[in-house]
Parts: structure tokens; C-alpha cells; sequence
């Protein structure tokens, strides 16, 4: 099952039609039929809210394999929060962390 089947399937689960998933996320409906037609990526902000909304666990939404949940769990929290630390930065300090990832991925 794709992201987007997943996302579509925790939205009618939770009764939300898409208009007003789309409304309450303050994406247009387009958008939101293009996320889950995995025609559109989506943003990791916008997973949590997602997640939210419909009441379910961003992992659910990232994945269907039960076995691996708590693994997943674990990195897709710390990514989010390393993702939002770096949206908060400005473009100096992100070149910067760019840079000194580069440089940790040389010395591997």
C-alpha cells in the first residue's frame, strides 16, 4: 500500500471527506487528491498534521508493516524533529549544517 493509499484510507476511516480534510489542513482539495494519488510529495509538517487530523500515528501513515513499528517510529520522530530544527534556521546556518553533513559523509 502506497502513502497515499494509506493517507486516503486514514481519512474515510475517519469519516472526513476530502473537502473538508482539505479545509481543515488549509490545502486546496486539489492538493490534497494529488497527495493521495501519490502524484504529490509531501512535506514532513504536513504528515504530522495529517496524523492529527485523522487521529492515527504517523507511522501508520508511513508505513503498514507492523513488525518494524517501533524501529520506524524512533527515526521518523528524530527526522521530524532534525526537519523542523533546520526549517527554523536561517539560510546561512542550513548551508552550514549542509556543509558539515558533507563533511561527516567524507570521513565514512
Amino acid at each position: 500500500m502506497t502513502f497515499g493509499e494509506r493517507l486516503k484510507k486514514a481519512r474515510i476511516d475517519s469519516g472526513i471527506n476530502q473537502a473538508d480534510a482539505a479545509k481543515k489542513l488549509e490545502m486546496s482539495r486539489p492538493t490534497l487528491s494529488a497527495i493521495e494519488a501519490d502524484k504529490r510529495q509531501v512535506l514532513a509538517s504536513e504528515i504530522l498534521q495529517f496524523a492529527e487530523l485523522y487521529n492515527v500515528s504517523v507511522l501508520s501513515l508511513m508505513s503498514d508493516e507492523e513488525s518494524k513499528q517501533s524501529v520506524k517510529k524512533n527515526q521518523i520522530t528524530r527526522l521530524l524533529q532534525y526537519q523542523s530544527a533546520f526549517q527554523k534556521l536561517n539560510e546561512d546556518k542550513q548551508k552550514q549544517v549542509l556543509k558539515y553533513m558533507e563533511q561527516l559523509q567524507d570521513e565514512s
